[in-house]
């Protein structure tokens, strides 16, 4: 129903209905006294003559009813009112190819099924002849008119229904009873004659002052609007139906207008580039301000432009996508467009189909998308770099959400850290990603010293450590970054690591090379040397004692020269050994040179160094030595005094082992004590 339209009355009880019939009732009153005597075959015919005239009226008035109709509704009371001239059986209006009645003289129609309304009014040859004839066409038979008028699909716009095509179908009486007078009845022909004629005019006056004209209005205003007048009205003041409607059709003209011209302020106005373009033709048929702008054209340079002009693609390919457009297969499209400065930019146009004033076009909104593409271009070539990079490179979120693991951190990790966590089921976070990957004190270091470090610094630096595939324990050199928002919050953590394994590896094989004797293994004399010093100031500090041993195998040369050099380096490397299994952790234990080796004692006194050189000596008295047999050692030893220095200690040393050996070898001896020397009583710790 149309808004502010008042709801559906009887027929017989519509303005429409009193203004057409009352009159028609009065005249044939009229007319059955004046016209008694005229002959009933005579009667008849003109009654058949005025049905079809009617029926050519009821056809057209019905057409452009349908055609003024915005709804059912409106279409549902035209019917109506157009089925209560005299005569009409059947009024309706309907779409064989959906099967359905859009109106009919009778309500209870509307909506029923086509097929089975025509096979109850004439046989299925006449309905047949009436859909395969070219236009309309009527067919009578004795007692009742039948007429059809098919409408083209454009004609016929229902807001409810949607256009198609329609037929228009009439029945009529068409034999001498419709108000005739009885045969026996005689009045003068002449009379008969201008009674019919009055007759005729009175009707045809009403119908068409009260029926057609108004419809006739209706359907001028639509043709007008069609052809773009959009100032054109109905302005039917009545107070019957057809007024109501074309009240009704003036507001829908009235709000169309006001989208039109919202649509017309939103395309004007708007900063966003817009197109409207004929597709058929390939123009642009209007631009707004915005794509002016951006093109570097005017507008009326613009107007009327071919669209390959600015699409830099083929005119095949550009036709094929608004076809794609147009048919709803496609909404967003990319192009590269080339602007009045010859420079091209990449496009992303958002474009839909339109109806303005019955012709379609394409509305496109157009972005320029140059930067973001470059961008992503960006961002994917950085992401290949991060890729190929042979440092671990991860990325995580402020709140620990880990959001990238390059390749070689993913090979570096394997799967220790899953996508998911596997009890919350969500991307890993941190600190708890960290233990899958890192040992304890690496995450210890990371979380407590790293990370806010990061956060206050911008970046830390520093060595941590990482669990491989294998479990082992890989060495990192290892940054941390912080990144803030505009704001200036830490909005994100990256970090980049590198294995150093190996040159921690080669650190330490060199440090152990610079510390110690290759052929031994033993401390070498620079290191030894260090420590016994390092050792006497610690002991002069606290009080402690420190004794130093210095011990020499016996012979040495002579199994060198009777079993070679390689049988004297294995007694040597077999020494080093016994040597080893006798000292403590704290103990130094060093070659001194050649065949002499040096132990520096931290803790122990005289007796303690005693208890080690003699217990060394027997050790190696009792060891069998390969290729060799056994050897023996001798051994000089000193307490340490509190003011002595390396030197001294070792010249003591070096004297009472060369004592040893004038003793006849074998033998350990102590050094003479210093002249600051307390002489030790504390036994070896």
């Amino acid at each position: 129903m149309v808004a502010g339209s008042s709801p559906m009355k009887p027929v017989v009880k519509t303005k429409l209905a009193r203004r057409v019939f009352l009159p028609i009732i009065i005249a044939a009153i009229v007319l059955s006294v004046v016209s008694g005597a005229f002959s009933y075959w005579q009667s008849t015919e003109l009654v058949r003559d005025k049905a079809h005239s009617l029926a050519d009226q009821l056809l057209q008035a019905t057409e452009v009813g349908v055609a003024g109709s915005s709804s059912s509704h409106q279409l549902q009371r035209v019917v109506e009112a157009l089925a209560a001239n005299p005569g009409v059986e059947q009024l309706v209006v309907g779409r064989p190819d959906r099967g359905r009645i859009l109106a009919a003289h009778d309500p209870a129609l509307r909506d029923q099924d086509w097929a089975t309304l025509v096979q109850s009014s004439f046989p299925a040859e006449h309905y047949q002849a009436l859909m395969e004839a070219n236009g309309p066409v009527r067919l009578a038979t004795d007692d009742t008119l039948h007429a059809m008028r098919r409408m083209e699909a454009g004609r016929v716009n229902l807001v409810d229904r949607g256009s198609g095509e329609a037929y228009i179908l009439l029945s009529m009486k068409s034999d001498g009873s419709m108000g005739l007078f009885q045969r026996s009845v005689i009045v003068s022909l002449s009379g008969a004659v201008l009674a019919l004629l009055v007759y005729g005019l009175l009707t045809g006056w009403v119908v068409r002052r009260y029926v057609l004209n108004p419809v006739w209005t209706l359907e001028r205003t639509m043709r007008a609007r069609k052809a773009g007048d959009r100032e054109s009205r109905s302005s039917l003041t009545r107070d019957d139906e057809l007024g109501r409607l074309g009240r009704s059709l003036d507001r829908l003209l009235d709000q169309e207008d006001r989208h039109l011209g919202l649509y017309q302020q939103i395309f004007e106005r708007h900063d966003a580039v817009q197109w409207l373009v004929d597709p058929r033709e390939g123009v642009l048929v209007d631009v707004n301000a915005a794509a002016a702008r951006f093109y570097g054209y005017s507008r009326t340079e613009m107007r009327g432009m071919r669209v390959t002009r600015i699409n830099m693609l083929p005119p095949d390919e550009v036709a094929a996508a608004m076809e794609r457009v147009r048919s709803g297969q496609q909404a967003a499209l990319y192009f590269p467009h080339r602007l009045a400065s010859g420079e091209v930019r990449e496009v992303e146009v958002h474009s839909g189909s339109v109806n303005v004033g019955g012709r379609e076009y394409l509305h496109s909104i157009i972005h320029d998308i140059t930067e973001r593409q470059e961008l992503a271009r960006n961002r994917r070539q950085l992401v290949e770099i991060l890729e190929a990079a042979p440092q671990f490179i991860s990325m995580s979120e402020a709140n620990g959400r880990v959001t990238y693991v390059n390749r070689k951190g993913r090979e570096m990790v394997g799967d220790r850290l899953p996508e998911t966590d596997p009890d919350t089921g969500e991307p890993p976070r941190f600190p708890d990603a960290l233990y899958w990957v890192h040992p304890e004190w690496a995450v210890k270091r990371l979380v407590e010293e790293a990370m806010p470090a990061a956060a206050r610094d911008g970046h830390w630096e520093g060595e941590t450590a990482l669990l491989a595939n294998g479990g082992e324990e890989l060495s990192l050199y290892q940054v941390v970054i912080a990144h803030r928002d505009e704001a200036g919050r830490v909005e994100r953590f990256s970090t980049v690591a590198q294995d150093i394994s190996d040159r921690k590896r080669q650190e330490r094989a060199l440090r152990f090379q610079a510390s110690h004797d290759a052929l031994t293994g033993l401390y070498n004399r620079r290191y030894t040397q260090r420590a016994l010093q390092r050792e006497l100031q610690l002991g002069q500090r606290t009080g402690q004692p420190v004794s130093a041993v210095l011990f020499d195998l016996d012979h040495f040369k002579r199994v060198n020269d009777t079993h070679g050099h390689a049988a004297g380096d294995r007694v040597l490397k077999r020494l080093a050994e016994l040597v080893r299994a006798r000292v403590r952790d704290t103990d130094i234990a060093g070659r001194w040179g050649g065949e002499e080796f040096m132990l520096v004692l931290p803790g122990t006194d005289d007796a303690g160094a005693e208890q080690v050189a003699e217990t060394l000596r027997q050790k190696v008295e009792g060891c069998e030595f390969p290729t060799v047999g056994r050897v023996t050692v001798s051994v000089g030893y000193a307490e340490a005094s509190a003011t002595e220095n390396v030197d001294e200690l070792f010249k003591r040393v070096d004297e009472a082992l060369y004592a040893a050996k004038r003793a006849g070898r074998n033998q350990s001896r102590r050094a003479v004590p210093s002249a600051g020397s307390a002489g030790g009583t504390a036994a070896r710790s």
